[in-house]
């Protein structure tokens, strides 16, 4: 390194989103992405190995002037429900099973889908997947931010390729994928998620600790969308090593109330502006039991935008194995605020932050309001599950008699 090289310029900590744009950008490999005391990876720059080229500098999507306007594509989103018509598939997905069929269509092209996978470490990993096995994993939520690796440079080895290229992610992960690429390519797709933030590692870990010592076994594998009760009511299960398993309802799972919370999340994720950067933006049609009863069933349902002509190209490319039906966006988010705007900052996050290290895990949850729910409540929301399930069956069936 030059002694006059300048350090360069990337996202301030509190606005980092952990993209790693920079560190595939880097043509020195002088970036490492360093974990901080919760578990969030940031950019450290070997400044003994750094040219000062700023090729990091340029694919940062926070640092680039106006990328959240060029890569958020809300202002011509048209918005969807939509389920996969593949039972068995739509049962074992987090909502309706939406991306399977565009995963599968774009591997049917013989294309590649990158997209997310949970190691054996329980870290999760962006990975590509060339066939319907390796598709199996990228199947299902990940409460966790993934770790991009070198899946940046990988998209654009087989961009040049020419082979079709279909890349999920976070909405920053896409738009740190557009803005390392500098260009647009006609053989790329992109599909984001409805984020409500990434979650402390660090959080998750001692999760995952508790959990163990528990039940006096490693834990294997945890899927956080389990639908056993339903998708409404879905179930976080963690598979052990001894064959035992834990299994509990979303709002009694410690982790997932902490991550509700918004106590947990990564500071950028707090004022983040990136919505709806993919092609297509999926996530859960929260509301849609008040919004449509007559098309609820309890087993899932997808909120789809599709946000580009390839959006629009990729629907039509699923019709025939897909449910579908055009709300109004404005209808489409009234229970779903992320779609528009982050999360509020809770006035104690960072002091929950300090605690989630230093706290038996019983006392920190107590201390936050973290306690799992009264049964009293628990009715409560059971009652009016029902109620809603009781109307849409009610709807549907005075719908056939007027039709019959």
């Amino acid at each position: 390194m030059d002694s006059k090289t300048a350090t360069p310029m990337l996202a301030k900590r509190s606005e980092c989103c952990g993209c790693w744009a920079c560190f595939n950008a880097c043509p020195r490999k002088c970036i490492a992405m360093v974990p901080d005391k919760a578990g969030f990876l940031y950019p450290s720059i070997d400044m003994e190995c750094c040219s000062g080229c700023s090729a990091c500098t340029r694919a940062c999507p926070v640092v680039v002037v106006g990328a959240e306007k060029k890569y958020s594509l809300l202002q011509r989103a048209e918005a969807y429900a939509a389920w996969n018509l593949d039972e068995d598939v739509r049962i074992r997905s987090s909502s309706g099973g939406v991306f399977s069929l565009l995963a599968s269509y774009v591997l049917r092209e013989g294309g590649v889908v990158f997209g997310a996978r949970m190691a054996n470490d329980l870290s999760v990993l962006h990975v590509p997947a060339c066939n319907d096995s390796e598709l199996n994993a990228l199947r299902g939520s990940k409460y966790l931010q993934s770790n991009i690796l070198t899946s940046y440079q990988d998209v654009k080895s087989e961009l040049a390729k020419g082979r079709l290229v279909l890349f999920s992610g976070t909405p920053c992960q896409v738009a740190g994928l557009r803005c390392f690429l500098g260009e647009e390519f006609v053989n790329l797709l992109t599909c984001d998620l409805v984020c409500h933030g990434v979650p402390s590692k660090v959080m998750f870990n001692a999760y995952i600790d508790v959990l163990e010592h528990r039940y006096r076994a490693r834990v294997q594998s945890v899927f956080f969308r389990d639908k056993r009760a339903g998708w409404t009511d879905y179930f976080v299960v963690a598979k052990f090593d001894e064959g035992k398993e834990y299994s509990a309802v979303f709002r009694d799972d410690f982790f997932m109330r902490a991550f509700l919370s918004d106590l947990c999340l990564r500071e950028s994720c707090y004022t983040c502006g990136f919505k709806a950067c993919g092609d297509v933006t999926l996530g859960d049609f929260w509301g849609i039991d008040r919004l449509a009863p007559d098309i609820f069933d309890d087993r899932g349902v997808s909120l789809l935008l599709a946000n580009t002509e390839k959006g629009d190209g990729l629907l039509r490319n699923i019709r025939g194995r897909v449910f579908i039906k055009e709300v109004p966006l404005e209808i489409a988010t009234k229970y779903n605020p992320c779609v528009l705007t982050p999360v509020t900052r809770p006035a104690r996050r960072d002091e929950f932050i300090e605690d989630v290290d230093r706290m038996a895990m019983h006392r920190l949850l107590r201390k936050y309001g973290l306690l799992r729910k009264t049964r009293l409540e628990q009715l409560v929301i059971r009652v009016r599950k029902e109620g809603y399930l009781v109307l849409g069956k009610l709807k549907r069936h005075l719908a056939n008699i007027l039709d019959g």
